[in-house]
């Protein structure tokens, strides 16, 4: 795979049973540049994604993703982070804690993992220490955004990122 491109998938399939839901898929995402899937419901968006995540793997084809080829494995480069069918959040943990959760889950100290960073970047800061079971979806939104943007990563995969959100979103 040349430098240029993030992710390059050839000829990708992936069927649930007797359903169809990814055939021959080709892809270039060019790094440092965003890009979208638009198509109907059930045109295989989110089943991509998914893939893209190590969240499940391809029947056939070949996808290299930041110049790893992705095997038969639920495994994706550590610098890839993102979210599908909306972020997992622990409701009875605040924005700032459920943060602090997902940085020792990775290995890092919750102190020094930037939190507060990101907080500001999706614009959560004023809601920080709020329970999340309280969060309106453009919150959990930002919060899943954050999340992401928690590990720094070099891709960015997200399902319907701007969902619920509002103009400032």
């Amino acid at each position: 795979m040349d430098a240029l491109h993030a992710v390059r998938a050839r000829g990708i399939t992936k069927c649930f049973g007797e359903v169809v839901a990814l055939d021959g898929v080709d892809l270039d995402v060019t790094r440092g540049q965003i890009h979208g899937l638009v198509g109907p419901n059930g045109a295989g968006k989110t089943t991509l994604l998914g893939l893209l995540l190590g969240l499940s793997v391809a029947d056939g084809g070949s996808l290299e993703i930041l110049g790893t080829p992705v095997g038969r494995a639920f495994a994706v480069p550590g610098s890839v982070a993102g979210f599908v069918d909306g972020p997992g959040l622990y409701p009875s943990l605040t924005a700032r804690q459920n943060l602090a959760a997902l940085a020792e889950l990775r290995g890092r100290d919750a102190r020094t993992a930037g939190i507060d960073d990101v907080l500001d970047e999706v614009g959560l800061t004023d809601v920080a220490d709020d329970r999340t079971r309280g969060f309106s979806l453009g919150m959990r939104q930002r919060l899943g955004l954050a999340a992401a943007l928690l590990v720094k990563p070099r891709l960015l995969v997200l399902d319907e990122p701007s969902n619920g959100l509002d103009p400032a979103g």
